[in-house]
């Protein structure tokens, strides 16, 4: 099962943390945003460097054993392809493989800006913390 998209950091893991969490579904009527992707330590190293996995929280729930309509060839396999592709033409991350984002939405992605961010409600679909990272690491590796 392949989940995410591996990728190097250039900023701090915070950086891309709080970045992520300014992407997704934006509901501006509600003052809500519903991020949709994870950035995950995957225990992997790239020469000095850490590897890690981007994922959308519909792979992740699929990897819990939840239910998930995620499609490896579908929107949300697009959606979690452009915000990487977002994230690395900020350099904010390095890609480890440019084909993952080769194919891209040409539709609008939810991103609130950072001084906006305190205006909306930020909902998580997904608890990171209940991830269990061994059983992940293996399972991506």
């Amino acid at each position: 099962m392949s989940i995410g998209i591996k990728v190097t950091l250039k900023k701090d893991f915070p950086v891309i943390k709080e970045t992520l969490e300014r992407m997704g579904v934006v509901n501006a009527k509600d003052g809500v945003i519903y991020p949709s992707c994870y950035c995950i330590e995957t225990g992997e190293m790239d020469g000095d460097e850490k590897v890690y996995t981007i994922a959308h929280f519909k792979e992740l729930f699929a990897f819990h054993k939840k239910t998930s309509d995620f499609e490896d060839n579908g929107t949300d396999k697009a959606r979690l392809r452009t915000i990487v592709y977002f994230l690395n033409k900020w350099n904010l991350v390095s890609v480890a493989n440019t084909d993952d984002i080769s194919e891209i939405l040409h539709q609008k992605i939810g991103v609130i800006s950072k001084s906006d961010k305190q205006k909306y409600k930020v909902v998580h679909k997904f608890n990171v913390y209940t991830l269990d990272l061994d059983a992940f690491k293996n399972e991506i590796a």
